[in-house]
């Protein structure tokens, strides 16, 4: 019974040593201090699967021991290493022209230039592994398009950022989808080859009202 209690004791001790460890804080801002927003896509080395900036407050991250906060906005990788002398509860940092820096010790971060993204050849971008939806792709990499949320059925839609009234028309490897709930649904953004914007297009007549958006899949992609 004893053998049994001390190791509850012991289990609890590092139970409660794990649940102490508070999550970073992390964001991410201009020169002038405005949080990025969807702007800056944040992961990590020890976990790929990437999220955006919430402008109205800080990022929680988890990073591990060793580990790297990468920073990718535009086709700029910020590269922020994370090693066992590091113990600061938040961290804000400003990335503006291809340069991050840390405005609080004035440290400055490894950044690399990434190839211009290419929608018509999405599946062979080196950035595309931390987009873990096609929703979190749209918004890292596709400006002109926002998404809306229906307030009868909270499905989502697609809105040209000229228009943002119409729900464009969604179709993946030429089949339409009822919506872009169910096109994030069903489609795995590691499949997807191109997204092609089109303001309209004869060929879908009225359908096409709000915009076009096309998503073809590499060969072998499952719906």
């Amino acid at each position: 019974m004893k053998h049994y209690l001390g190791a509850l004791a012991i289990w609890l001790g590092l139970g409660g040593s794990l649940l102490a460890q508070e999550p970073l804080q992390f964001q991410v801002t201009n020169p002038k201090g405005k949080s990025l927003g969807s702007k800056a896509f944040i992961f990590l080395s020890s976990n790929a699967a990437g999220q955006p900036l919430d402008r109205k407050s800080d990022l929680r991250l988890r990073p591990m021991p060793q580990d790297t906060i990468f920073v990718l906005t535009g086709n700029y990788l910020g590269k922020i290493p994370i090693d066992s002398t590091f113990t600061a509860k938040r961290l804000s940092v400003v990335f503006y022209k291809g340069q991050l820096t840390n405005p609080e010790s004035g440290e400055t971060y490894a950044v690399e230039k990434l190839p211009p993204f290419d929608p018509n050849d999405i599946s062979h971008s080196r950035e595309i592994s931390v987009y873990n939806n096609l929703e979190t792709l749209i918004r890292g990499k596709f400006p002109n398009l926002l998404i809306r949320v229906n307030n009868q059925d909270n499905t989502k839609y697609l809105v040209l950022t000229t228009d943002q009234t119409t729900p464009m028309l969604i179709l993946v490897d030429g089949v339409t989808m009822s919506s872009f709930t169910h096109a994030n649904q069903i489609v795995d953004v590691r499949q997807v080859k191109s997204i092609r914007v089109k303001r309209s297009d004869p060929l879908y007549g009225f359908r096409g009202t709000g915009g076009i958006v096309e998503i073809t899949l590499v060969k072998g992609g499952d719906l």
